[in-house]
C-alpha cells in the first residue's frame, strides 16, 4: 500500500477484527461488507454483447476506481473511512 493524503469524508464502515489481525486478513474476512462499501461510492460497468447468426457472446466488466482510505484499528474492529 502506498500512503497518501486527503480529507475524511462521513463515509466509513466498522469491521470486526482479533487484536493480531492484519489488514489484510480483516478485509479477507469482510470481503463483501467492503466490496459494497466500496461500490457505493462509485462504479463503473461496461457491457458488450456480440452476436452474430450462430452464437451469442455477451462481456460485462465492473471497474472501481482508485481510492484511499484511513484506517484506524483498536483491540476489536477496524474503522476504514474514504479519503477525498
Amino acid at each position: 500500500m502506498t500512503p497518501c493524503t486527503g480529507i475524511k469524508t462521513n463515509n466509513f464502515e466498522f469491521f470486526s477484527r482479533q487484536p493480531s489481525e492484519s489488514l489484510e486478513t480483516t478485509l479477507h474476512h469482510h470481503e463483501e461488507e467492503f466490496f459494497t462499501f466500496a461500490s457505493q461510492q462509485a462504479v463503473n460497468i461496461q457491457s458488450h454483447q456480440n452476436v452474430d447468426t450462430k452464437m451469442q457472446n455477451s462481456t460485462d466488466t465492473l471497474t472501481l476506481p482508485t481510492h484511499c482510505y484511513a484506517v484506524e484499528f483498536n483491540d476489536e474492529n477496524a474503522k476504514i473511512t474514504l479519503l477525498k
